[in-house]
């Protein structure tokens, strides 16, 4: 059986249909029609309440109607799709330039999965997606197949609302991390202690960061030629480095 037989009404038993009071629930023919049919029968009986005076729906059957409708709908698989989570994945995508670096793949994860956390919650201020080329993301530069730069200081049209997530730490080859400016808060990750390697440049000034200032930034020591703290409500002192 097709779901056209499924859900098909006679038009006759519509049009022969008795005469009910000023508020009557609408009259469904035939004790052997599925649920769907009933439902059909039902609202066409609705849509034509008042047609020659034959039926008028009061409020409550209205209300009746309309969640059952909702509820048949959703059960069917008619309601609204969710839209979906931005997704972490980068691989096979178009933030990453062919061929792929599974490098490149793995910052670029990492930068999607501190996103929300960085720029605070409800915030849409960051463009990064995976169906964007990573080398268009705000703040981010790209180079041997590594992220080298994050610079997102506060400008007119963007401010960071939200904390330094302690996966940057993972961003191996970070040379340039500038965050200076935003309403960031919270505490200094001390995992950024793990780009001691690579990171030349740290600027957190003039956000709302607190605690103390971790003991690992010293070992920045070999690099860091640029740090910039000041303008928070930090504790304790900055590390030799």
């Amino acid at each position: 059986m097709n779901n056209q037989d499924q859900v098909r009404v006679d038009s006759a038993t519509i049009a022969d249909a008795p005469a009910q009071g000023p508020c009557s629930h609408p009259h469904t023919a035939g004790e052997g029609r599925g649920f769907v049919s009933k439902f059909v029968l039902l609202i066409i009986h609705y849509i034509m309440g008042g047609g020659g005076g034959k039926m008028k729906p009061c409020i409550a059957t209205r209300t009746v109607l309309g969640s059952t409708a909702i509820i048949l709908l959703m059960t069917i698989g008619f309601a609204p799709t969710p839209v979906n989570a931005q997704t972490t994945s980068c691989a096979s995508t178009a933030a990453i330039p062919d061929p792929e670096s599974a490098t490149l793949v793995t910052d670029c994860e990492t930068l999607l999965s501190l996103m929300d956390d960085l720029r605070g919650a409800g915030s849409r201020w960051l463009n990064w997606s995976a169906s964007r080329p990573i080398s268009q993301w705000d703040g981010i530069t790209v180079s041997s197949s590594h992220v080298t730069h994050l610079v997102l200081p506060r400008t007119e049209v963007r401010v960071l609302t939200g904390t330094i997530p302690a996966a940057l730490g993972n961003l191996s080859q970070l040379e340039q991390l500038a965050l200076n400016g935003n309403l960031l808060s919270g505490s200094i990750p001390d995992t950024l202690g793990n780009l001691s390697t690579t990171l030349q440049t740290l600027s957190l000034n003039n956000n709302r960061l607190t605690g103390s200032i971790p003991d690992t930034l010293g070992n920045l020591s070999t690099t860091l030629q640029t740090l910039s703290l000041n303008n928070n409500r930090l504790t304790g002192s900055i590390p030799d480095t």
